[in-house]
């Protein structure tokens, strides 16, 4: 079975389960940084939308552009 084609988590488990823990301990640190990844791309979002309410109110509730 080809790792590379399974979920980080789901490759970790069957590596584990096949006796290869190197293996399983890299794909344990590649799903972390998935999550991390895809935390930081919600914080970004976040920021934007933020961002966005605050040229709103500067240009149309303030009147400075």
């Amino acid at each position: 079975m080809n790792l590379e084609n399974l979920q980080a988590d789901e490759a970790e488990r069957l590596a584990y389960s096949e006796g290869y823990p190197g293996t399983a301990r890299l794909f344990a640190r590649i799903a972390d940084l998935q999550k991390a990844l895809g935390e930081a791309l919600a914080d970004i979002e976040g920021l934007q939308h933020e961002l966005s309410i605050a040229r709103y109110e500067r240009a149309y509730l303030r009147g400075d552009e």
